[in-house]
């Protein structure tokens, strides 16, 4: 093969072209009507935005530009566009955001039709205090800008008559995953004849800040999904794991599913300095009162009691088979300042976390 560098600066002009490609936008920024103004631990449902519209015969052509931050699923005729997931790439959003122009011209049909967009927090709205992502100054709750163009005519944009509904998704973070309660499922939410009649108007809201530019990079995607013989493996792997979990656990009573529900939360967010009880009772499902109760009960404490002397567990063990700095281990369990952070584990311990880490290191390093 010949190098031809005509050819190649030519290729990466135009890469560079397409990679800076801005679009004039008839749609406008549009979310749920949630707005944050400083920084917030507060958590939503992933919200679904759908919009109706009629096509006045089957499109030989049709594209859905969409910027959907922070991650977004489009839905079109209750089908999902394309196989893409975790879209659109992660980017310095008060720089510059993506859009994607999805093909929906085999989606799309004469009459009337629906577009739905989940909505995301993916990086956009990240509450992990690491790397100070939750201080980000871009930092919102998810938000849209779309336009969909069936033969070069422009037949719905995202406005205020767009509607809004929240979704199964109860909580989705960057690096925590999501919970997903299938008794909140919307039957049909992207079908256009869907009774949307109850579904709250979008509202107008700030753009990101960042220029809207073409995404042109491949989509993350899928590549490979379980067979029956992986399901087998991961079957017997499990089974393995829970009988050497269950010679592990105490014999005692089972605790209450709300009180279980909150430990698990605790043992997902207790990083986070921002925690409360408020937040835990919300994401058990009960009362902050109901709450309290359990952990006095059941427990004999406290909940922030238990959530203090829960992030001191883990500071010994961090402490103890790791080099890291404290101030490192401070952060990672929850504390925003070393200095409280040595203050607490004293009052806690009875020394200091280099006097402990200094006894335990030397204790593993005798055994």
């Amino acid at each position: 093969m010949i190098y031809s560098p005509d050819k190649n600066n030519r290729e990466n002009r135009q890469r560079t072209e397409n990679m800076n490609e801005e679009r004039k936008w008839l749609g406008r920024w549009i979310n749920d009507g949630n707005t944050m103004d400083t920084p917030t631990s507060q958590n939503n449902n992933a919200p679904y935005l759908r919009k109706t519209f009629i096509c006045e015969r089957n499109p030989r052509k049709a594209s859905v530009f969409l910027c959907g931050l922070g991650w977004h699923v489009l839905y079109v005729n209750g089908r999902k566009a394309d196989d893409r997931v975790l879209a659109p790439t992660v980017s310095q959003f008060d720089k510059h955001v993506g859009y994607i122009e999805y093909d929906v011209t085999e989606l799309l049909k004469k009459g009337k039709n629906a577009v739905a967009v989940l909505l995301g927090n993916g990086l956009f709205n990240c509450r992990v205090h690491m790397w100070s992502f939750d201080k980000a100054p871009w930092r919102d709750f998810p938000k849209l800008l779309c336009d969909v163009v069936a033969d070069g005519k422009t037949v719905a944009k995202s406005d205020a008559s767009w509607k809004v509904h929240g979704s199964p998704v109860t909580f989705n973070e960057f690096r925590n995953g999501q919970y997903y309660d299938a008794r909140l499922e919307v039957p049909g939410f992207a079908d256009p004849e869907l009774d949307d009649s109850d579904w709250k108007a979008a509202m107008l809201c700030m753009p990101p800040g960042g220029r809207v530019i073409r995404e042109i990079n491949d989509p993350c995607k899928v590549m490979r999904r379980k067979g029956k013989t992986d399901d087998l493996r991961l079957g017997a792997m499990t089974f393995r794991l829970l009988c050497e979990a269950a010679r592990q656990i105490p014999r005692h009573e089972s605790k209450p599913v709300p009180l279980a529900n909150a430990l698990s939360y605790i043992d997902n967010r207790f990083c986070d300095p921002a925690l409360s009880r408020q937040e835990i009772a919300t994401a058990s499902g009960i009362s902050l009162v109901s709450l309290d109760r359990l952990f006095h009960d059941c427990l004999n404490t406290t909940v922030n009691h238990y959530i203090t002397d829960y992030r001191m567990e883990k500071a010994k063990s961090l402490l103890a088979h790791t080099r890291q700095p404290i101030g490192d281990i401070a952060e990672q369990c929850g504390f925003s300042y070393r200095y409280y952070f040595a203050k607490v584990f004293r009052s806690k311990t009875g020394v200091t976390p280099l006097k402990y880490r200094s006894s335990a290191q030397k204790d593993n390093a005798e055994n």
